[in-house]
Formats: structure tokens, sequence, C-alpha cells
């Protein structure tokens, strides 16, 4: 069910821009990966089934994928449409997240799509300041957090 739905919601891909999917094995077993000259995008089936995760980078080598999530990158591009799909508003089942993911790529996508990657340090940014946020809020419930090694 899941990689059909994946294949129906995502078809655009392959017709609009040039994608096809990658056989590569991916260590997530409801995951399918689709690539083109310039991008790789990861559609992944999450939570036990109940929703989904599109992530998008450089069509190079699975090891050297970027993993931006498309919600930061539409969080940057059109925050309304992401507000949308995050995990307060998504809907109650995977199917449905599948295809609110596959319009917020679609619509606020599409400089990634074609390979245009320069939003990647306000993407980093992001992620850095969820993580910084997520680490403060668990030590002040007494679960700090080992220090990260840096990068």
């Amino acid at each position: 069910m899941f990689r059909s739905d994946v294949a129906k919601e995502f078809a655009f891909l392959t017709s609009d821009f040039g994608f096809h999917e990658d056989p590569a094995r991916l260590k997530n077993p409801f995951s399918v990966s689709y690539v083109n000259a310039t991008t790789r995008i990861l559609i992944e089936g999450i939570n036990w089934g109940a929703a989904a995760r599109v992530a998008f980078g450089s069509a190079g080598p699975l090891e050297k994928f970027e993993n931006f999530d498309i919600l930061d990158f539409a969080f940057i591009r059109c925050p309304d449409k992401a507000a949308a799909a995050t995990a307060m508003n998504r809907p109650s089942d995977q199917g449905s997240h599948l295809k609110v993911l596959a319009e917020v790529l679609r619509e606020c996508g599409v400089e990634a799509l074609n390979g245009d990657f320069s939003s990647a340090p306000r993407i980093r940014e992001l992620r850095e300041q969820r993580m910084r946020d997520w680490e403060r809020e668990e030590a002040a419930r007494g679960r700090p957090r080992p220090a990260r090694p840096e990068e």
C-alpha cells in the first residue's frame, strides 16, 4: 500500500522533472528514493505507518545524502503550506499525509527539484535551532543529553 500510494502521489516527479525510482537498498524498508541528474528525493513511511516524511538532497551517493526535510524548506519558501503539513495539522492517515507532502513538494520545492540547493544554509540553521530547543527542553525536564560531537 505504501509504495503504491507513493507512486500515485509523486508521479509528477517522473512526468514533470525527469526523476526515476532508484533501486538502491535503503535502511527503512518503507522508503522510496527518486533521483534525477541533480537531485534525490527520499520518501519514508514513519511512525509505524501513521505518517510520512519527504527529504531532498543532491543526487550523489546515499552516504553523502544531505537529508534536507521538505518541511524545513517549505517553512522558508511557503510557510502557510508547510504549516498545514506539520505534526499538529497533518492528516490522521499516512496516505493522506503523503498527498499533502506531495503537494508541498510540487508547490514549494521546484527549485530543489531542479537542483538549486541555495536554501541549504538556512535549512541547516533551522535544524540546529530545533535541536538546541529540544536539548533545552530535555534539560529542563531533567533529561540532559550528552554533548554532540562537533562536525
